[in-house]
């Protein structure tokens, strides 16, 4: 896992968080961001779901991205 990160690492570029939203009881937290892919170059959409406790520990966390802008073929 850690050769994947150290990988990957190098070509991440900039990243802007687009927006947090928060569920009605305040127990989860989905944050949408965008990160820069270096070499390609594109921009991958990221969205982040945290669940957390009373006490504000994380509980669960998932994350979605759409990878399809990183695996398109560069026209010639």
């Amino acid at each position: 896992m850690l050769a994947f990160f150290n990988a990957i690492g190098p070509n991440l570029g900039e990243a802007r968080i687009v927006g947090h939203f928060f569920n009605e009881d305040l127990t989860a937290i989905m944050t949408k961001a965008e990160v820069g892919v270096v070499q390609l170059p594109c921009v991958l959409r990221v969205a982040d779901l945290s669940e957390v406790e009373a006490e504000g520990q994380i509980t669960s966390q998932g994350n979605h991205d759409d990878p399809r802008p990183a695996m398109a073929t560069p026209s010639t």
